[in-house]
């Protein structure tokens, strides 16, 4: 099946003429690209899914319901009938946690905020998650040099380059 999935596959190339003309299509549309895989109406962006990329916490709540607080997140049991069999024993259902260290946590985060394409602010940044390792540092430098990000003031942001590449660049980050 995968190999026939595969098969099925566009090139890379038609991939990106197929990004660029999805991008064409909802900007003549009024719809903004605002993040690397989500478009609305200016204004209109995406409160829920925004929290992700900023790092708010949340609690989720039933079966498969996924939550974060600052270096944890964790999964209830995606199974109906096991999840409600645990609460009206009173157990806990949760079936995945994960906690983070601080320097794996800040990475996370770094990447995750550059998925928003209008940027953040990096002193905000590491104000509120400390100062960014020298290895990080270099490699945000190094990719500012490539135009894969661009600062403007203190606001840092994927370039479209960047964003073409995002997945890669947050998988180097991480």
């Amino acid at each position: 099946k995968r190999k026939e999935i595969t098969l099925l596959m566009p090139s890379e190339n038609e991939s990106l003429h197929l990004l660029e003309m999805a991008i064409e299509i909802t900007k003549s549309h009024n719809l903004e690209r605002y993040e690397i895989s989500a478009f609305a109406k200016k204004g209109f962006y995406s409160r829920h899914n925004t929290g992700y990329w900023i790092g708010r916490p949340f609690i989720g709540f039933g079966p498969s319901a996924f939550s974060y607080l600052p270096f944890r997140r964790f999964q209830t049991i995606p199974h109906f009938l096991r999840w409600i069999k645990k609460v009206d024993n009173g157990e806990d259902p949760t079936e995945f946690q994960e906690e983070l260290c601080p320097k794996a946590h800040k990475r996370e985060l770094l990447a995750l905020h550059l998925r928003l394409l209008q940027g953040f602010s990096l002193s905000d940044f590491t104000n509120r998650w400390g100062e960014l390792s020298i290895e990080t540092a270099s490699l945000l430098k190094k990719w500012e040099e490539e135009e894969f990000l661009e600062k403007e003031g203190d606001k840092l942001l994927l370039t479209s380059k960047g964003a073409l590449f995002y997945d890669h660049l947050a998988s180097e980050i991480i």
